[in-house]
């Protein structure tokens, strides 16, 4: 699976747009509108040291938290990766690619197939 920035909107597969506007998610699934306002938040160390917050949707950290021992360490070694690997976005853009591989890794998972399944 691809990922292309275009502006505000970050475009995941062809099952899911991700949509990011005024700190509303707006997940589109095969052209159903799903709201989401619960969150998880993560904070996280950035390349200076400081400390930052990533926030996922709740039903992406509930996955990923029956997927992965450790979801806080994934989140913080996937923005290392991201920081490493695209050091010139911005804090939003880190965060939003690294809510992007999330949405990726839960919905590769068994309940994230079953989730997609269902619709």
């Amino acid at each position: 699976m691809s990922c292309v920035f275009k502006g505000s909107r970050l475009f995941a597969t062809r099952f899911l747009r991700y949509q990011l506007y005024n700190k509303a998610v707006v997940v589109y699934l095969r052209g159903e509108i799903i709201m989401l306002d619960d969150r998880t938040i993560y904070t996280v160390e950035d390349e200076g040291g400081d400390r930052t917050t990533i926030t996922l949707d709740k039903w992406v950290a509930d996955i990923l938290q029956e997927h992965l021992e450790d979801v806080h360490g994934w989140v913080q070694e996937t923005y290392n990766k991201v920081a490493l690997k695209r050091p010139r976005l911005g804090r939003r853009q880190k965060g939003d690619v690294v809510r992007a591989l999330s949405v990726r890794e839960a919905l590769n998972t068994p309940a994230g197939i079953a989730l997609l399944d269902d619709l």
